[in-house]
């Protein structure tokens, strides 16, 4: 039964599997939608593949710590305790085709080093944050991990020899000790959505000035609009008392 498969939790890292996913959607796949390329099943990147990817997509944060899980309704206090119900419920749920553990490529997309960082609001409290650590880095493990990161381009994007120089040279070329701890910002500066927020923004500040500068030339036009209607009534009131006080002159000459 799923409770009892104790294969699933020993041999692929939950956590580590979610860095890597984390990884890619922020960094590699947006290339690939400017792109229009669509990762086949041979490859080890592709969502068909991934172990935990049903898992992920049937949780919903709920408040600011809590989780849903989408196939129980049941709320949890945190990632970590919805992790733990998804292990012990719902491991049927995971298809045969998702035969991949994306924490293999723990060292090829750094990680450890994602993690640290995404982690970090959470507080030294973090039930999931105590998995990850900046390690001294080892020229040994640098080496396999570019070859590991070769071995992976090329089953993705063998046909694709644009695609395949741009992630040798954004990922795979940056795996030393020297260059590796510019590999994530060097992505990120890289991503063809980066100005996506910023444009939206521009854009709705631009729409606020539009409508408040519009309002101001209203407001204005009805203040003109209405002054004349003020002066005229001033000027009758204005004349109704020089009339009752002319009046109140003639009727006291007139007692006289």
């Amino acid at each position: 039964t799923p409770e009892n498969d104790d294969n699933w939790q020993r041999n692929c890292s939950r956590e580590k599997s979610r860095m890597v996913r984390k990884v890619l959607d922020e960094f590699i796949f947006p290339h690939l939608e400017k792109a229009k390329f669509n990762l086949s099943a041979s490859c080890p990147l592709a969502r068909e593949r991934d172990m935990y990817y049903e898992h992920e997509s049937h949780k919903q944060k709920f408040r600011a710590s809590y989780w849903k899980s989408l196939y129980s309704n049941k709320i949890f206090k945190s990632e970590y305790f919805i992790d733990q119900h998804m292990e012990n419920r719902h491991m049927d749920k995971i298809p045969s085709t998702a035969d991949l553990c994306l924490a293999d490529y723990c060292q090829v997309f750094l990680c450890d080093e994602f993690a640290y960082r995404y982690y970090e609001g959470e507080g030294p409290r973090s039930r999931l944050k105590h998995k990850f650590a900046r390690k001294p880095c080892e020229e040994l493990g640098m080496v396999s991990a570019q070859s590991e990161c070769k071995e992976l381009l090329a089953s993705c994007f063998g046909g694709k020899q644009f695609l395949y120089d741009f992630f040798k040279g954004s990922v795979c070329d940056m795996l030393t000790c020297r260059s590796f701890h510019k590999l994530l910002k060097n992505l990120n500066r890289r991503r063809p959505d980066r100005f996506r927020a910023i444009y939206f923004t521009s854009a709705v500040v631009a729409f606020l000035v539009l409508v408040s500068y519009y309002l101001v030339v209203f407001l204005s036009w009805m203040e003109r609009k209405q002054q004349p209607d003020l002066r005229r009534r001033k000027n009758r009131a204005f004349k109704g008392k020089q009339k009752g006080l002319i009046d109140k002159i003639l009727n006291k000459i007139k007692d006289s």
